[in-house]
């Protein structure tokens, strides 16, 4: 489970509180995990000219565990941006590394006010936390 890093104390209390009669563990392991998400029309193309992943066959919704730069990372296809794309799970040295590659790659970074556009244009609903 993946959430925003301002509610995981909040999303993991939450999930504890409810485990009810489940034979459940619930860990919080979001200290361990870095993400970088490549989202984009050209995102399938840049994964593959970049790392060398051919991800045509991972669908929508899906992830698989891949290499990328000598490191184990999951890599889910969710466009949660509205845009095709992927994002890239893995501790906080690959993610490091990966970011670097595709800085020298010239990938250009975007902020939360280019990706809440997005997620705007294609009408995903949105919450307002109090």
């Amino acid at each position: 489970m993946v959430v925003n890093a301002s509610n995981t104390g909040k999303d993991y209390a939450w999930l504890v509180a409810n485990t009810g009669n489940y034979d459940v563990t619930v860990e919080n392991c979001s200290d361990e995990y870095s993400q970088i998400a490549i989202q984009g029309p050209e995102a399938e193309k840049d994964m593959k000219g970049i790392f060398g992943l051919d991800l045509a066959n991972l669908a929508f919704y899906t992830f698989g565990n891949f290499i990328i730069l000598g490191h184990k990372v999951l890599v889910s296809r969710t466009g949660y941006t509205g845009e095709d794309g992927f994002e890239i799970y893995g501790d906080h040295i690959a993610i490091a590394e990966i970011w670097n590659s595709l800085d020298r790659a010239g990938i250009v970074p975007c902020g939360l006010g280019a990706r809440d556009t997005l997620r705007f244009e294609a009408s995903y609903r949105y919450t307002v936390m109090k």
